[in-house]
């Protein structure tokens, strides 16, 4: 439900209507549950997967400032 919710932006919008209709058929759950569960759920799981893409990006910032310094930690002044 997740990643369903991500692919639609964390809303159900009318035009999509078809989309979530089989989203639910397939997981074997009501729309009004899916749209609940995306209520309750979006600022806590959109942010932790926004944390963990923004860790990724910062830890390759790092390694490549630590590449351009000839492999030194720190950097001179």
């Amino acid at each position: 439900m997740l990643s369903f919710a991500e692919s639609v932006g964390w809303k159900m919008q009318r035009q999509e209507e078809s989309v979530v209709q089989q989203f639910c058929q397939e997981i074997g759950v009501r729309r009004r549950v899916l749209k609940v569960w995306m209520h309750n759920n979006k600022h806590n799981l959109s942010k932790k997967s926004n944390n963990v893409n923004n860790n990724v990006d910062v830890s390759a910032e790092n390694n490549d400032i630590n590449k351009a310094n000839g492999g030194n930690l720190a950097s001179s002044p």
